[in-house]
């Protein structure tokens, strides 16, 4: 089980550059396949815990068929533990801002993204309006 969610970043980001199977062992909950089309599989999970009560739920994986089922975008949501942008900075000190809300809902985020690595992966830390203070998801992007 994962201690936080940097430990959980941190081992889920290289079995993201590898396939959709090295990422399911690092995962107390199964991934499941829940839709396809001729370009990507689509899998979710239900929600778990780490150590410190960060509760991540709507995990969802895309696989991008194409490219021998290399996950292509990793996405999930954050709660019952505030994780806050100065905090997230100290893992990731060269953030960007991506994304910012369009006024639409109280749903709308700002994201944050990290410089792509070697591989061209990406991390994005999204806050949205409704609790701009606290981090809300996470998506890594191949």
């Amino acid at each position: 089980m994962h201690d936080n969610i940097w430990s959980f970043i941190d081992s889920v980001r290289p079995a993201l550059s590898v396939s959709a199977e090295s990422l399911q062992p690092l995962l107390p909950v199964p991934l499941n396949l829940y839709k396809e089309n001729h370009y990507f599989s689509f899998y979710h999970s239900s929600e778990f815990t780490l150590l410190d009560g960060t509760k991540l739920k709507n995990l969802n994986l895309r696989v991008n068929k194409k490219e021998n089922d290399k996950p292509f975008i990793f996405y999930v949501d954050l709660s019952d533990h505030c994780i806050k942008l100065e905090e997230v900075r100290k893992h990731y000190p060269t953030l960007v801002i991506t994304e910012t809300p369009q006024g639409h809902s109280s749903e709308d985020v700002t994201g944050y993204s990290s410089a792509p690595d070697e591989k061209g992966q990406v991390v994005t830390f999204s806050f949205a309006e409704n609790k701009a203070e606290c981090l809300s998801s996470v998506i890594i992007k191949n």
